[in-house]
């Protein structure tokens, strides 16, 4: 159960049931295609490039999502299903039990030329040395589309994908076609497997090494025709399914055994009327993963009832900002069968707010109120927004704040420990543009909203700047929005590791931009234009633009970002 474009919410809403019968980096919003091309091929991704990369202390073959499993008798934690949602349970969990997998969504159900999901892209950055579980959308709703996807037509965007998962040095768990059993999706068996295998094929080719490929059921009791929709043992790593509670997995994880595969948990929650209390729910629902024999799980930090538009999910599923469920939650993370991230991995996430992710249908567009914001924040850190109102959409995804008078200005007050250093983020998206400063200084003007895909399948940007609290542990973000539906659809300040990486010093050259090794770097992230477009484990890019670079270490996080550089074409 993921999140979906308004161009498949109305088939969600007329089928929403299991299939019953034998039917049933590189990479920015504004890549070009001479750029992804070159990337690709003998530019930044080249094949010389190691297809691992070995974090401290770690054996190389952890970092592949294909060979990644637990200490023996352990099970993998996991939270999702966006950034504020997996931050908000790391936030809430002791520093030496963070969820091990973070999920969030990516793919090509939404459209070619979106590229890479914003969450994808800011996901590490987030939960440093996570391995990562990615739903893979493909095309929804039309068996044409599903068919070309076999055939090349996206083979642009899933090569885009791939070679921004294999600069990320981390693991990955690919969930292509994720519930592809449900009516939601519209798939049909032949053209799912073979869209199935062509992307596995394309990630291969692109030397995506650490990506494991996870075929994902939409439920655990579907054994007696799962043949028909099995792309096949050499394109699978791993099985996984959904569920949604207590239940009794044990025929679909031995099933998998047969074919020598792990089996996962793609999704799980606390979302539907039938589920009960959470006193009961929630320890019910453990020990049947204890039970089940899987490897892995995720939880979605999620209240349902943000969603007008599923009358099915009645419930709020929760746990990071209600002390009495995160007490069961942290005694469940204690017991021994868990294997999570350590307190050697920094936290960054001082600050983040999904901006009213709990403002309902019925309350119209009121006045900002903290209530109506989803928001997690470390001890010292907090937030309030004078000037704006909470709006959306009719379907309930596309949420944020926007100016209330007809000036269209607002104000967004950060606090903070005095000196801490780090970076400001801020999500936008809609029509009309956005301008930006921070205590009267421009940080950006007449931002506009091209076409890119975040969690929630709509246009969505994120610009971050470098910034630092000052004595008075304020810092005021000063907002401008004109014409159209623009508004903020969440900000975040994220702290950086007193051990970080050094901020590289990128040079121009022709046709791109160079930099000298950082100590400690297991990969750099790329930045255009104050957007995070991709990665390379190489100190050098081939992106042109206003291009700034940062040094990412699994363990200690995002170290500064550097002082951006201009790069221009190669002269002809």
């Amino acid at each position: 159960m993921s999140t979906f474009t308004s161009s498949s919410r109305e088939a969600i809403r007329r089928s929403f049931a299991w299939r019953s019968d034998d039917r049933a980096t590189v990479t920015g919003p504004d890549l070009t295609r001479r750029e992804a091309a070159g990337m690709v091929g003998a530019g930044m991704l080249a094949a010389a490039l190691p297809a691992t990369v070995k974090a401290q202390g770690e054996p190389a073959a952890a970092r592949s999502g294909k060979t990644l499993r637990p200490e023996a008798g352990r099970i993998f934690s996991g939270a999702g299903q966006d950034v504020v949602a997996y931050a908000a349970m790391t936030n809430a969990a002791e520093p030496e039990r963070q969820p091990y997998l973070i999920a969030d969504y990516d793919g090509i159900g939404n459209g070619p030329g979106l590229g890479v999901s914003t969450g994808v892209l800011r996901s590490t950055i987030i939960a440093p040395g996570a391995a990562l579980q990615i739903g893979y959308d493909l095309p929804w709703q039309d068996e044409a589309k599903l068919r070309s996807v076999a055939a090349g037509a996206y083979d642009r965007d899933i090569d885009v994908s791939a070679a921004t998962y294999r600069e990320m040095a981390t693991p990955v768990l690919l969930r292509i076609g994720y519930e592809y059993d449900m009516a939601w999706t519209g798939y049909a068996p032949e053209p799912y497997r073979a869209a199935f295998r062509h992307v596995v094929e394309r990630f291969r080719a692109a030397g995506a090494d650490n990506v494991g490929f996870v075929w994902d059921s939409a439920t655990h009791y579907h054994t007696d025709f799962l043949a028909r929709w099995y792309p096949g043992d050499d394109v699978v790593d791993w099985w996984a399914y959904n569920v949604w509670g207590h239940h009794d997995a044990r025929g679909f994880v031995e099933e998998a055994r047969k074919h020598g595969k792990p089996t996962l948990i793609g999704e799980f929650s606390l979302a539907f009327a039938g589920g009960g209390p959470w006193p009961i729910w929630y320890p019910q629902a453990m020990d049947s993963i204890r039970a089940s024999g899987v490897l892995a799980y995720q939880y979605i930090n999620f209240d349902w009832r943000w969603i007008g538009e599923w009358e099915f999910t009645e419930r709020d599923g929760t746990i990071s900002d209600q002390p009495d469920r995160l007490a069961l939650h942290r005694e469940e993370m204690r017991r021994p069968d868990y294997q999570h991230r350590g307190a050697e991995h920094f936290n960054p996430n001082a600050l983040l707010v999904n901006a009213a992710r709990r403002l309902r249908r019925d309350q119209g567009s009121p006045d900002w109120s903290p209530a109506l914001d989803f928001a997690t924040m470390q001890p010292g850190f907090g937030y309030r927004v004078a000037g704006a109102r909470a709006v959306r959409d009719e379907s309930g995804w596309d949420k944020g704040w926007t100016a209330a008078g007809a000036d269209g200005r607002f104000t967004v007050t950060l606090n903070g420990k005095a000196g801490a250093a780090g970076h400001l983020t801020v999500g936008y998206q809609g029509t009309g543009t956005l301008d930006l400063a921070v205590d009267g200084h421009p940080l950006a003007q007449a931002l506009s909203a091209r076409r890119s895909f975040d969690a929630t399948g709509v246009t969505a940007h994120v610009v971050t700047f470098p910034t630092r609290f000052g004595r008075d542990g304020t810092r005021a973000l000063q907002c401008r929005v004109a014409g159209g539906t623009m508004k903020i659809t969440d900000i975040a300040f994220l702290r950086i590791a007193p051990d970080a990486p050094a901020a590289p010093r990128p040079r121009a050259t022709p046709g791109g931009a160079r930099w000298a090794p950082v100590a400690g770097a297991d990969r750099y992230n790329l930045y255009r234009d104050h957007e995070l477009v991709g990665f390379t484990r190489d100190p050098r890019t081939d992106l042109r633009g206003s291009i700034a670079v940062s040094a990412w270490n699994a363990r200690r996080g995002e170290g500064p970002i550097s002082a951006p550089v201009t790069v221009r074409p190669r002269p002809a």
